[in-house]
């Protein structure tokens, strides 16, 4: 219900077990967690090996951020941060994370004119556009990249080191430095 009336998604199909979710040229399938599973730990952060999310584009962060907050998201960020000119890969993208009310990680992002996707600045008036990207922590840069590259056929594309004041704020963990490797499959998100 949340992803629905908070962010925008559109039920495409729905069973006992999951549910496939539209949003923009997007699509994600919400699987439910079986009764057997862990929970996501309550004090988790942006920095555990187990944290993974899905960032959703969105045209105005500060806007979404009420929508989220209003429908019973949690804010995970200090504030919604621009990431700093003296990183080139990374100038002017702001973001914020925050938690469904199942506690689960997502982000809120939006591109600056000349980065992310040309989709994510064509006119509209949705306030969520569609996912995209997901990203995982990794114990290991080099071996993820090259498991993800053999098994997986995957090649980087991009990468960026964020780490400063913005990214503390934005993963709300002190001295955070994110190395991103993005690594784009085939097809649309």
């Amino acid at each position: 219900e949340f992803y629905v009336s908070a962010l925008g998604f559109q039920i495409e199909e729905s069973s006992n077990d999951a549910v496939t979710l539209v949003l923009g040229q997007s699509r994600v399938v919400l699987r439910r967690a079986p009764v057997s599973g862990r929970s996501i730990p309550k004090d988790s952060r942006s920095c555990d090996h187990w944290f993974r999310h899905i960032a959703l584009v969105v045209r105005d962060v500060r806007e979404a951020q009420r929508r989220v907050s209003g429908q019973g998201g949690t804010i995970i960020s200090q504030a919604a941060q621009t990431l700093p000119h003296w990183n080139p890969a990374s100038a002017g993208i702001e973001a914020l994370y925050f938690r469904d009310p199942e506690n689960h990680p997502l982000e809120l992002i939006r591109f600056p004119s000349g980065k992310g996707r040309p989709v994510w600045h064509e006119p509209g008036a949705n306030l969520f556009q569609g996912i995209d990207h997901t990203a995982i922590v990794v114990r290991s840069t080099q071996r993820s990249v090259e498991f993800y590259q053999r098994e997986l056929g995957f090649e980087p594309a991009a990468a960026a080191l964020n780490r400063g004041l913005e990214q503390e704020r934005l993963a709300n963990v002190p001295s955070a430095t994110v190395h991103v490797i993005s690594m784009p499959g085939d097809g649309p998100m």
